[in-house]
C-alpha cells in the first residue's frame, strides 16, 4: 500500500511524540509547522486536540504523582515525628528511673552509714565494758590466788551448791522412774562437780550396774565406787546388794557369800538373802562353804528360811529356768 510522503512525516512526528512524552513541546510545535505549511486545516485540527489530550493526560499523571509524592512525604515525616516522640518518652522516662534510682541509692548510702556509725558506738561502748570486765576479772583471779595461798579458801558442800544439788534431784527421779541410764550420766555430771558426793556415787554405781548387768567392762569402775562407800557406811545396804549382784554376774561365789551373808546379818528375815546365799554356797561345793550354810540355818529361828537356803538348784542359771 502506497503511503504518501506527507503522511509518513505524520507518523514519525506522531510515533515520536507518543515514545518520547519528554518532548511533547517540541514535538507539538513541530507537527504544527508541518500542517500550516501543507494547508491542512482539519487535520491540523485534529492532531492539535490529540496533543492536547496527551499533554492534559501527562499533567494530570504528574500532578497525581506529585500528589502521591506529597502524601507520602506527609505519612514518612508523620511517622517521623512520631518515633521522635515515642524515643524522647523513652529517654524522660529513662531520666525520671535514673533519677528516682539515684535517690534511692543515696538513701541506702545515708543508712548504711549510719548503721555503720551506730554500731562503731555500740562496739566502743562493749569494748569499754569487756575492758572493765576484763579488769574485774583479773583482781578476782588475784584475790582467788591470795586465797589459796593463805589456806583460806573452802570448798563449797555438794548440799549448798544449787546446780549439783539439781543436777542430783534429776538424776534421782531418773534412778526412781527405772531410766537408769539416764540416771548413771546425772550423777556423772554430779560427780564432775562434786567428787566427794558419796550418795551420788552410789546411785551412779547402781545405776550403771542396772542398765546393763552384763557390761563386764563397767563392773571394775561400779565395784571400786561400791567399796569406797562401803569403806565409809559398811552397812548400806543397796551398796552391799550391788556388789552381791556383780559377784554373781561374774560367778565369784565366795564373794557371793561373804556379800549376802553380811546381809543377813543385817536383815534376818529376808528371803531373797537366804536364797540368794543358799545359791552361793551351791554352786561354791566346798566345804567351808556347806558348814557355812549349815551354821546359817542353825542360827535361824525360822526353818522356812532354812528351807529356802538348802532346797535350791546347783546354780542360778537353773533357778532362773
Amino acid at each position: 500500500m502506497y503511503v504518501p510522503q506527507e503522511n509518513k512525516k505524520s507518523q514519525a512526528a506522531l510515533s515520536f511524540l507518543f515514545f518520547r512524552p519528554d518532548r511533547i513541546g517540541g514535538a507539538f510545535r513541530r507537527f504544527t509547522l508541518y500542517m500550516k505549511e501543507k494547508r491542512r486545516k482539519p487535520v491540523c485540527g485534529t492532531a492539535t486536540a490529540l496533543l492536547c489530550l496527551i499533554a492534559g493526560m501527562e499533567i494530570y499523571s504528574l500532578i497525581r504523582v506529585k500528589t502521591a509524592f506529597t502524601d507520602l512525604h506527609t505519612f514518612l515525616l508523620s511517622q517521623h515525628n512520631a518515633h521522635k516522640r515515642l524515643v524522647l518518652d523513652s529517654v524522660l522516662d529513662l531520666e525520671e528511673v535514673m533519677a528516682k534510682g539515684f535517690e534511692h541509692n543515696a538513701d541506702a548510702v545515708y543508712t548504711l552509714e549510719s548503721g555503720q556509725r551506730s554500731l562503731s558506738a555500740h562496739l566502743r561502748v562493749m569494748e569499754r565494758r569487756l575492758a572493765a570486765d576484763l579488769a574485774d576479772i583479773s583482781l578476782s583471779q588475784g584475790a582467788l590466788e591470795a586465797a589459796v595461798q593463805a589456806g583460806e579458801l573452802r570448798s563449797m558442800a555438794p548440799k549448798d551448791d544449787l546446780l549439783v544439788q539439781h543436777l542430783f534431784s534429776t538424776g534421782k527421779d531418773h534412778f526412781a522412774g527405772e531410766r537408769y541410764a539416764q540416771a548413771a550420766v546425772s550423777m556423772a555430771d554430779v560427780l564432775s562437780r562434786a567428787p566427794d558426793y558419796h550418795e551420788a556415787r552410789l546411785i551412779h554405781a547402781v545405776a550403771l550396774f542396772r542398765d546393763n548387768p552384763l557390761d563386764s567392762s563397767s563392773h571394775k569402775e561400779i565395784k571400786a565406787d561400791l567399796v569406797s562407800i562401803i569403806c565409809r557406811d559398811p552397812h548400806n545396804i543397796p551398796a552391799l546388794e550391788t556388789l552381791g549382784s556383780v559377784a554373781v554376774e561374774e560367778q565369784d561365789w565366795p564373794a557371793v557369800r561373804q556379800y549376802y551373808r553380811r546381809l543377813i546379818g543385817l536383815d534376818s528375815r529376808n528371803r531373797e538373802y537366804y536364797r540368794m546365799f543358799g545359791i552361793a554356797c551351791r554352786s561354791d561345793g566346798s566345804r567351808e562353804a556347806q558348814e557355812e550354810l549349815s551354821l546359817i540355818c542353825q542360827s535361824e529361828a525360822d526353818p522356812l528360811l532354812c528351807e529356802d537356803a538348802r532346797n535350791l538348784p546347783e546354780s542360778p542359771e537353773g533357778e532362773d529356768e
